[in-house]
């Protein structure tokens, strides 16, 4: 009888507090009146400013990065953050070394898109955004770059990475042996000039020898150890770190159990940007979900997902200084406008009946968005496809700082195949 009793009290603690969740999401969900990059009015993205507050560094996610919609929605958010809450450095989840380079020494919008990846750059609606920030001459919004991956849509960029590195090897350390430096050099070369994408992912990368792959790690912090304190916050010191990174990403290094070496250096390079590069700037950053989510567990406590780029900043600046903006939805397709032709449409998951998607179409919204930080109760869990259209019980409060709710999503429209 006594379990009978126990059974009894949970299921209505649980039933209590599943109807107190849906009851804060429904009170706290405002409308967002659009999604289109030409809508200027932003009196509907105050809530947005608000919940922000003083942060330096705000996270733009997305759920998968063929969702169009969500793209023509962080255009918009983009630009009411650099014209009204002063937001004027834009890092994309895309090459270090290139993107920074090439904005330094003044490129053109064309030669800065080449550097972003194919599944934005190539997509028809972030067109808005390159033209936006095109045209942003007196108070330019500048693009950047935190992604460890070395010139992943352009030869060129493969060249210009290899060309100012190994110039730098030469100017700021001793001189390898000429055995030595031949041997780093074709390494390195043929790390950045990966061959053809196959189904099997490690085939994407030439295969280097484990006798070698020690090799160029030992050289490598041989070369870092020798870059003088001066130099040490240096641009291509860090693009050094950056190879390093890549390096142990592509030949399959673990960093540890929900540990990610790739995540960590994204993290790394984004503090680099704070802290020394745009010391005096705030910083909007896109990525997709999985890279600014955090703390997801189940209910036994396990962890779900690795720590991303997000929890990692998180854990080092605290939720003063941080938002992260995770985006969800309730039905449509998507598809990437990347360089791989197997990428096809497909339809996503509607979501759960007992979902916060369906709570906040109660409301009649077609887009929405939720402080999560406003809401009480921060450890219960509920429904939400908040990262890659999967539906998944959670403590989605504590993963992201507010949500933004689209009810369609359409796919993105590719400018050219490759």
């Amino acid at each position: 009888m006594k379990y009978l009793g126990l059974f009894v009290f949970l299921h209505s603690f649980f039933l209590v507090n599943s109807q107190t969740i849906k009851t804060n999401i429904i009170n706290h969900t405002s409308e967002i009146r659009s999604t289109n990059p030409e809508d200027l009015d932003f009196s509907d993205l105050k809530i947005i400013g608000t919940s922000i507050a003083d942060a330096r560094i705000v996270f733009l996610g997305e759920q998968d990065h063929g969702d169009a919609t969500t793209f023509e929605a962080k255009t918009r958010i983009i630009k009411y953050l650099h014209e009204q809450k002063g937001f004027n450095i834009l890092a994309f989840e895309s090459d270090f070394y290139n993107l920074n380079k090439k904005t330094d020494d003044k490129a053109s919008i064309i030669d800065i898109e080449s550097s972003i990846l194919a599944i934005w750059s190539n997509c028809l609606q972030v067109n808005p955004l390159l033209k936006y920030i095109d045209q942003q001459k007196e108070s330019p919004l500048l693009i950047s770059g935190i992604d460890c991956a070395i010139g992943q849509v352009s030869d060129k960029d493969k060249i210009n990475c290899l060309t100012a590195v190994t110039s730098y090897i030469k100017d700021k350390t001793t001189p390898l042996s000429t055995k030595n430096a031949s041997k780093f050099n074709q390494i390195l070369h043929d790390l950045l000039f990966f061959i053809k994408p196959t189904k099997n992912r490690k085939a994407r990368f030439k295969k280097i020898k484990k006798s070698n792959q020690k090799f160029f790690f030992s050289t490598l912090s041989k070369i870092q150890d020798q870059i003088k304190p001066t130099d040490k916050n240096s641009f291509l010191l860090q693009t050094l770190i950056n190879i390093d990174c890549y390096a142990k990403h592509a030949w399959g290094f673990k960093a540890g159990k929900y540990e990610d070496i790739r995540d960590q250096q994204m993290a790394n390079n984004l503090l680099w940007l704070m802290n020394v590069k745009y010391p005096n700037e705030k910083i909007i950053v896109w990525a997709h979900n999985a890279h600014i989510i955090r703390k997801v567990f189940n209910k036994k406590g396990k962890r779900v997902f690795t720590k991303s780029m997000g929890e990692y900043i998180y854990n080092n600046l605290g939720k003063q200084l941080t938002y992260s903006i995770g985006f969800t939805s309730m039905k449509g397709a998507t598809k990437r406008a990347s360089l791989n032709k197997k990428h096809k449409e497909y339809q996503i998951r509607l979501p759960q009946k007992n979902s916060i998607e369906n709570w906040i179409a109660s409301k009649n919204y077609t887009n929405a968005f939720i402080n999560f930080k406003d809401i009480p109760n921060q450890d219960i869990f509920f429904n939400m496809k908040g990262i890659w259209h999967l539906n998944i019980n959670t403590n989605w409060l504590n993963s992201y700082d507010g949500i933004f709710y689209i009810e369609e999503i359409f796919p993105c429209i590719k400018e050219k195949d490759f």
